[in-house]
């Protein structure tokens, strides 16, 4: 996967965004343009015994952070968007997301990774997510 540059967003105290937050603003824009979209939640610390239950019905390490179902304006021929979120200072894509994404690009998905929200968004946008007709989406 192709990295870009990194911004770092940091709140109104100077403390970087935690890629909870970041998802949070990935959301809210989501549903501010009335985008379909799902939110895998991978993350987080599970008991033994509640890993393997969840595994039994089908969670997957790797997936991504969101399932964006509308095409991109721009791929218009893609099933839609896998968006993997990372953290800006210390996020690094693990080799099982790359191999997921590598995996669900092989069905017609497009995938990125983006390092905070602000980047996620301005990725969506440059591939005709958002409104129609409104500057930037």
């Amino acid at each position: 996967m192709k990295k870009t540059a990194r911004r770092l967003r940091k709140d109104k105290r100077g403390i970087l965004a935690t890629e909870h937050e970041d998802s949070v603003m990935v959301a809210d824009w989501l549903r501010w343009h009335k985008i379909f979209f799902l939110h895998i939640p991978n993350e987080g610390k599970r008991s033994w015994n509640e890993g393997k239950k969840q595994k039994r019905i089908g969670m997957r390490k790797g997936a991504p952070d969101f399932l964006i179902f509308p095409p991109p304006l721009y791929r218009p021929q893609a099933c839609g968007t896998a968006l993997e979120l990372k953290r800006l200072e210390d996020g690094r894509a693990e080799k099982e997301q790359e191999d997921f994404l590598e995996q669900i690009g092989k069905y017609g998905w497009h995938t990125m990774i983006c390092y905070g929200g602000d980047e996620a968004i301005k990725r969506l946008k440059e591939l005709g997510y958002g409104k129609k007709g409104e500057e930037g989406g």
